[in-house]
């Protein structure tokens, strides 16, 4: 811990400043999300798609997320790629394809709230909308920490006070403004935060661009993204990616079933349920993807500058981003990188804090007690935000690792829910109770790991333990739902009309009496999908080599990103739907 703060005062200008200006939005916005529920937690649906995809990319531009990858890439080079898969980093993808339309559709508060119009009214649906409420809010709680432990790292090296200190402190400052504000608050803020971490990316890559050893950058990284079965010479703290091929088979399995599941598990989904009609749904995830890759400008431009002399982390990759802000940023640009990275934590956690409410308030108090006033429900909200604030401020300070917490929210709690999520969309024999089967399954295998790796000697690798937690979900989910009794009918058919899902719908089809797909879908929506993950993937390696100057890599990467742009112009823009075809909200 430093002495005193190395930022000089007009950098700590610049940060005060922007602190209270997102201080006044919050209080800006108190009223008019005070009016009820949809308006304190969707902004009662009249958000621009633009600023709704500016909020969610805003809200994956966390301090915590950006130190792991940035790590990721120091360590591994251009193959980390193959890492971040784990957490569906092109979930854009699948959003702008469908997924998005799709959880639009279903017009309810928040995406648990969704498999109640999936599932009916039925003691199985009120199970599995509780079952996935509370592994959710699990899943926040963890995130919680996980944004308190990476807040905290990165904001030691820059203010005289503790890591602890650090993170607590940026906590409980934007509870003030996300529970005062509301969605609208989140959002505006969100918009804000990412035009900021956006410049501050780019100031970063222009430094960079100026300073760079090509030939160390050269000699020390490997610019080819191939995979590999086995890594040799990795630290002792990540020797279990050393078996790096199978590792490969659990991210990519991860990445692909959080992908297709859509909603649940995540705080992502408030963006296109907010979203007033399904084409702004779609292409508010188009947006969330593109504006993304002022992130990956941001990691190329640090790993660029760490290879080239400005970091000394001492064997800790999880230093390198903010030594390296510290070591080449001039005095006033640092101020402004610093505050966007402050940014970006309040971005991701004020998205945590309004999710976390809005479950607790509409799947968990309102299920258990129907009859509590709309008032009372929104000061529950409030109190629930307060005990997010709480626990992540109380896993952050026993947290020694940002990659071991992340992982665990990945290959754990979270992973529980993927099979039952991708079922829901797919097949119209899973149940409620199914559902809820599923979830509990992957929970009681997910911590019977956990404990068990907490105290034995030679714990269970990673690829070992991750696909029994989704195989226990698949077999919980499929036997309870064949063995008990299908949805009704009708409930099936309300759901299908709404959201028009593509799958094993065939008896729900035929008795909806509609078409197999809406325009956009059917035999398209496999080229689209294939052509948005090749696309994205393209325009996110982009930036490491043009800032790394790997000409011929970088041609490449923009000759097919370019194909893939003119094919989904043909499969996707041109498909999209004119009409709103979006559902009411869920009284």
């Amino acid at each position: 811990m430093p002495a005193k703060s190395p930022l000089p005062l007009s950098d700590l200008a610049i940060i005060v400043l922007y602190l209270l200006a997102m201080l006044g939005v919050g209080i800006w916005f108190a009223r008019r999300s005070s009016q009820g529920l949809a308006a304190y937690f969707l902004g009662d649906r009249k958000m621009s798609w633009w600023a709704l995809a500016l909020s969610g990319s805003a809200s994956n531009f966390d301090i915590s997320g950006t130190l792991w990858l940035v790590s990721m890439v120091a360590l591994l080079g251009m193959k980390s790629f193959w890492v971040f898969w784990s957490f569906a980093f092109l979930i854009a993808a699948v959003l702008m394809s469908w997924m998005a339309r799709w959880i639009r559709g279903t017009g309810v508060l928040t995406g648990v709230e969704l498999l109640q119009v999936r599932f009916g009214v039925t003691q199985g649906a009120v199970l599995a909308r509780l079952m996935s409420a509370v592994a959710t809010l699990v899943i926040l709680v963890f995130m919680s920490g996980y944004a308190f432990a990476g807040g905290g790292k990165f904001l030691a090296v820059f203010f005289p006070w503790s890591a602890g200190q650090c993170a607590t402190a940026a906590m409980l400052f934007t509870f003030c403004y996300a529970v005062v504000g509301g969605f609208r608050a989140v959002v505006v803020t969100d918009a804000v935060q990412a035009v900021l971490m956006g410049v501050a990316a780019l100031v970063i890559a222009g430094f960079a661009i100026f300073h760079t050893d090509v030939a160390a950058v050269h000699a020390a990284v490997n610019p080819s993204p191939m995979p590999v079965w086995h890594l040799d010479g990795l630290p002792e703290k990540y020797a279990d990616m050393a078996p790096f091929g199978l590792m490969i088979l659990v991210w990519l399995t991860n990445g692909l079933l959080m992908g297709f599941g859509g909603a649940g598990g995540h705080y992502g989904e408030q963006r296109f349920l907010a979203a007033s009609s399904g084409r702004d749904a779609a292409l508010a995830g188009l947006g969330w993807g593109v504006i993304l890759w002022f992130r990956w400008v941001l990691v190329a431009a640090v790993l660029v500058l760490a290879v080239s002399g400005f970091s000394h982390s001492g064997g800790d990759p999880e230093k390198v981003l903010p030594e390296v802000i510290l070591a080449a940023m001039p005095a006033g640009l640092r101020g402004l990188v610093v505050a966007g990275f402050l940014a970006a934590f309040m971005a991701s956690f004020s998205a945590m804090l309004n999710a976390g409410s809005a479950i607790f308030v509409r799947d968990v108090v309102q299920v258990l007690r129907p009859q509590t006033g709309e008032r009372s429900l929104m000061v529950t909200g409030y109190v629930f935000i307060a005990f997010l604030v709480a626990s992540g401020i109380a896993i952050g300070l026993h947290a020694e690792r940002v990659n071991d917490l992340w992982t665990w929210i990945l290959l754990g709690p979270m992973a529980a829910m993927m099979v039952p999520n991708v079922l829901r969309w797919y097949w119209w024999r899973m149940s409620g109770s199914g559902y809820a089967a599923g979830v509990l399954a992957g929970m009681a295998v997910a911590t019977v790991v956990f404990f068990y790796n907490r105290s034995a000697v030679v714990p269970w690798p990673k690829y070992g333990y991750a696909p029994v937690i989704h195989l226990a979900a698949l077999v919980g989910s499929v036997i309870v739902s064949l063995a008990g009794k299908p949805v009704a009918m009708e409930t099936l058919v309300d759901f299908y009309r709404k959201v028009r899902p593509f799958g094993w719908w065939g008896p729900v089809r035929a008795a909806a009496a509609v078409e197999a797909a809406p325009a956009g879908e059917g035999r398209s929506t496999l080229i689209t999908v294939l052509a948005s993950h090749v696309g994205l993937l393209c325009l996110f390696l982009s930036p490491f080599y043009l800032i790394g100057r790997w000409w011929a890599w970088a041609a490449t990467v923009l000759v097919i990103g370019t194909a893939c742009a003119l094919v989904l112009r043909e499969t996707w823009w041109k498909r999209l739907p004119q009409d709103s075809r979006s559902a009411d909200a869920l009284e």
